[in-house]
């Protein structure tokens, strides 16, 4: 069964009748996600499964796949970002309930019947976010940057610094020869 992508569904009864779930959800309208990318355009493409296991827990399996654009920690540049997530979410009703999950799953604490898919996704998505994205390499990098501080000309470079007792010394040794 494959149902058209609205902003709420019933997790348990997507479990409960084995349900293909599968849309589109535009990044724009994720906001606290939007606030750590640098342009929030594009799409999310939403996949999900729901099933019982043979342990009868009742689960949300699926995929979640975008591409995000971020800035790079190193050069401040842009940064492309594909994402893809694949979930395994148990379902329970509460959250002392979650430690009884297996390891294979995550919990999704749904007590009522309805959630929110559109901010289930955007958290999956905020914590896919890495904390300092960077480029892979640094040669992405200079090709954002190209004049990075080593590669600058010598001309360009700050002076070195004097050493702070060079005076003194210059001093010591005026003294030394006025004595001889």
């Amino acid at each position: 069964m494959q149902a058209r992508l609205s902003n709420r569904i019933d997790p348990w009864n997507l479990a409960v009748k084995g349900a293909q779930w599968q849309g589109e959800l535009p990044l724009a309208d994720m906001q606290r996600l939007s606030t750590m990318l640098s342009r929030s355009s594009g799409v999310v493409t939403v996949t999900l499964q729901g099933g019982v296991d043979d342990q009868k827990v009742h689960f949300i399996g699926g995929r979640v796949q975008t591409r995000i654009e971020l800035v790079c920690q190193r050069c401040l540049g842009p940064l492309q970002l594909p994402l893809t997530i694949d979930l395994r979410l148990g379902l329970v009703r509460s959250v002392s309930q979650a430690s009884n999950l297996p390891s294979e799953y995550d919990p999704l604490v749904a007590p009522e019947k309805d959630i929110a898919v559109s901010e289930l996704i955007e958290d999956e998505l905020i914590l896919a976010v890495p904390f300092a994205p960077t480029h892979d390499e640094t040669q992405a990098c200079r090709k954002i940057n190209p004049v990075s501080p080593g590669d600058a000309p010598e001309d360009t470079r700050l002076e070195k610094t004097t050493q702070p007792f060079a005076a003194l010394s210059a001093l010591l040794e005026k003294k030394r020869t006025l004595k001889e």
